[in-house]
């Protein structure tokens, strides 16, 4: 790399760019440096757009008042896991209550109103 009038240039690529020797010289495992730092920036950068697109389908939903979504469900055990967007659409939590409505193929899940009873 040289330093250019925008800032750092590369004057080469090099598929095997030989760095046994700076390894060697200062006792740092360089290749390791480098696949770790571009691990960690993809997966950083990969979170980010995801993030990004989510809320971006979030505000969608909302703005359209059209709240339907096409999914498949995730089931374990005896536990239906939503998907992360109906989570963040309905903002359902662990300490909320909810009726929950089933038959077969339909599922209704509402915040449960507290009534006064006397």
């Amino acid at each position: 790399m040289l330093r250019g009038a925008k800032g750092p240039v590369v004057i080469e690529a090099n598929v095997s760019p030989g760095l046994q020797g700076i390894t060697q010289a200062t006792g740092i495992d360089v290749a390791d440096k480098i696949a770790r730092f571009l691990f960690e920036e993809t997966k950083a950068r990969m979170q980010t757009s995801n993030n990004n697109a989510a809320q971006k389908m979030i505000n969608q939903k909302l703005a359209s008042e059209q709240n339907e979504l096409i999914t498949n469900v995730t089931v374990r055990g005896e536990h239906i896991i939503l998907p992360s967007i109906v989570t963040r659409l309905t903002e359902f939590n662990g300490e909320t209550e909810y009726v929950i409505r089933a038959e077969k193929g339909k599922l209704t899940i509402e915040e449960f109103a507290k009534r006064n009873v006397k």
